[in-house]
């Protein structure tokens, strides 16, 4: 059985003051009832008053200091074990920097990369148009918001997004991965998606998607070569 207090060495506070105050109370009491107890039982008997007295002085300052105890709290007055509440939106605190600084483009790319990581999409695209609304050309945002069109079944106009971003900076490596993706597997133009992953590959020789973009880039050239007259 578990002790009602936690154990920081000495034992626990309530006790402790409770040992002393007995002791003093049998003495005290003691040498007070002593001339009022008859034969030669009478030291005995008052140090046992003395005793039942400093008891009572322990239970008391054990039920007080456990009354006086907050909830979640031992009656040492540390924290309890209580049970966390319910776990919040995890995205919380991106959300709330995010309008914090309705002007800060690294807040809002990062709201939606999380977003988009937790699956939720809806959420994702309208954090990556915050970004579209501090500057309509930025490249990262129409790369992300352009996937994104293609996840939620439209892969015409995130092609067109796509464009938009490759248009602002034509060697980003975002959206060319994505329009190779886009292409290739939301559009079935293997050819275009074959260009598209090769600039990738060019834009970024040591990029994280490198083997996932060689991968696709080999299944773009054999759609290609079976679809060839």
């Amino acid at each position: 059985m578990a002790a009602p207090w936690p154990y920081a060495g000495g034992g626990p506070p309530v006790l402790t003051a409770g040992l002393v105050v007995a002791a003093l109370g049998a003495l005290v009491v003691g040498l007070a009832l002593r001339p009022l107890l008859p034969g030669p039982g009478r030291a005995r008997l008052g140090w046992v008053a003395g005793g039942l007295a400093g008891a009572l002085l322990v239970t008391g300052a054990g039920l007080g200091s456990a009354v006086g105890a907050g909830p979640g709290q031992t009656a040492a007055g540390h924290a309890g074990t209580a049970a966390p509440g319910p776990a919040g939106d995890p995205m919380a605190g991106l959300a709330a920097t995010a309008r914090a600084h309705p002007r800060r483009r690294s807040a809002w790319l990062d709201l939606g990369a999380g977003y988009l990581a937790a699956g939720r999409t809806a959420e994702a695209v309208a954090a990556y148009r915050q970004v579209l609304t501090l500057d309509r050309s930025d490249p990262e945002a129409l790369s992300q918001l352009g996937y994104l069109l293609f996840l939620l079944g439209r892969p015409e106009q995130g092609l067109e997004v796509l464009q938009r971003a490759l248009a602002s900076d034509p060697s980003f490596p975002q959206a060319l991965f994505y329009k190779g993706v886009v292409l290739l597997d939301g559009l079935g133009r293997p050819g275009g998606a074959m260009l598209a992953l090769q600039g990738y590959l060019d834009a970024a020789p040591f990029g994280g998607r490198r083997a996932e973009a060689t991968r696709l880039l080999r299944r773009a050239r054999r759609a290609a070569s079976s679809s060839a007259p």
